[in-house]
C-alpha cells in the first residue's frame, strides 16, 4: 500500500509521519508521541494500534491519504511494526496480534506471548553494535542512515523472525535469561511487591542476596541490572515505580505516562526536583537528581552508590510527594 522512505531522504516528499513528530511535509500523522495530531477516531496507546486504525478507515473509506510514502524518524519496535502494517498491509493483519504484542513489550514492557517478547529483545539487539549481525562500517555511519538501514533490513525479515524466533536465540538468550531469573527472584521471596494504588505508586524491593546482571553491559540503568524492568510492567499496572535494595533507591515514571495513553486516565507525571533537594540535605553521601518530566523515562536517582536514609524515611518523603500533589 505505502512505501517506505528514510526521514533523511524526505526532502520535501509528501508522507505519512508514524510513532513520531511530523514535519511541515507530513499529510498524516500516526503517532502515540504526546502533542501528536493524530485524528482523534485513530487514536491508541501504541503507533502501532494507530496504524492498524488508520489502516481499517483506508479501507472502510472513512479515510483517505493520496501520498505513496510512509517514514519514521527514529527506531525502535513499535515504529518498525507501525511501519510493516502500512507498507506490507496484508500479511501484517494475519499478525496482528503478534505485531500489537511487540509493540507493547518494545515501548511498554507488556507482552502476552514470551515468544513475542523475545522478538523485541530481537530487534533491540540489531539496533545494539556490539550485538547487532550489522557490521561495524554500517554503525560508523551517521545516526538518520544507521536507522535507515535498520528498518530496509528488518522489514523485510520482520515475518521471518516472528515465525523462526526459536532459531535466532543468540540474539534474544541472555535478555531472556534474565527476566527468567528475575521471575525465580519473585517466586523465592527475594522480590516482593507492594501497590499504593491511590497514588499509582509499586514498591518493588529487592533483598541484597539477588545477584547483579551477569552482563551489566546490557543494562540500561541500575534498575535494569538488578531486575528486568519488563517483570515489574508485566505483573503490575502501577504506573510510578519506586525500586529499593539495600542503601540503593530509584524511582521512575513509565513510558506510558509520556506517551498519549488512552486505555484509561494515568495521574500526571511529577517534578520530583524539590523531593531530589529534600533528599540533599538528609543524605549526606549522595547527590540526588531528577531528570525531568519531559524525558521519556523520568527518573528520580542518586549518583552514588548507597543512601544513608532509611528505607523507611526514604519511602515516608516519597508518599508524602505524591499523595501532596494528589491534593
Amino acid at each position: 500500500m505505502f512505501q517506505y522512505l528514510p526521514a533523511a531522504k524526505l526532502g520535501a516528499t509528501d508522507h505519512i509521519m508514524v510513532d513520531g513528530a511530523p514535519n511541515s511535509a507530513s499529510v498524516l500523522t500516526l503517532s502515540h508521541w504526546r502533542g501528536n495530531n493524530t485524528p482523534v477516531p485513530l487514536k491508541h496507546d501504541l503507533s502501532c494500534g494507530i496504524a492498524f486504525n488508520a489502516l481499517q478507515a483506508m479501507q472502510d473509506g472513512s479515510l483517505s491519504v493520496s501520498c505513496r510514502y510512509v517514514t519514521n524518524n527514529h527506531f525502535d519496535e513499535d515504529g518498525l511494526v507501525s511501519l510493516f502494517v502500512l507498507t506490507n498491509s496484508e500479511e501484517a493483519l494475519e499478525l496482528k496480534d503478534k505485531l500489537m504484542d511487540i509493540a507493547s513489550a518494545g515501548d511498554f514492557g507488556v507482552y502476552r506471548d514470551r515468544d513475542m517478547a523475545r522478538v523485541s529483545f530481537m530487534l533491540n539487539a540489531w539496533a545494539c553494535p556490539e550485538l547487532s549481525p550489522l557490521s561495524d562500517d554500517v554503525f560508523a555511519l551517521p545516526r538518520p542512515e544507521i536507522e535507515a538501514i535498520l528498518y530496509e533490513e528488518l522489514l523485510l525479515r520482520l515475518p521471518k523472525i516472528i515465525a523462526k524466533i526459536g532459531s535466532f536465540s543468540r540474539f534474544w538468550q541472555e535478555e531472556d535469561d534474565f527476566l527468567t531469573e528475575t521471575e525465580s527472584w519473585y517466586e523465592r521471596g527475594l522480590i516482593t511487591f507492594e501497590e499504593r494504588p491511590e497514588i499509582d505508586l509499586l514498591i518493588v524491593n529487592i533483598d541484597e542476596k539477588v545477584p547483579q546482571r551477569a552482563d551489566k553491559e546490557r543494562a540500561s540503568s541500575w534498575i535494569s541490572s538488578v531486575l528486568h524492568p519488563m517483570f515489574i510492567h508485566n505483573n503490575s499496572s502501577m504506573m510510578r515505580i519506586a525500586v529499593l535494595k539495600g542503601r540503593r533507591r530509584e524511582v521512575y515514571f513509565r513510558y506510558e505516562t509520556w506517551v498519549d495513553y488512552q486505555s484509561r486516565p494515568l495521574l500526571p507525571r511529577l517534578d520530583l526536583s524539590a523531593l531530589a533537594m529534600q533528599f540533599n540535605r538528609l543524605d549526606r553521601k549522595g547527590r540526588w537528581q531528577f531528570n525531568s518530566t519531559e524525558d521519556i523515562i523520568a527518573r528520580l536517582y542518586m549518583q552514588e552508590k548507597d543512601s544513608v536514609l532509611t528505607e523507611a524515611d526514604f519511602l515516608k518523603l516519597l508518599v508524602e510527594a505524591l499523595s501532596n500533589e494528589q491534593s
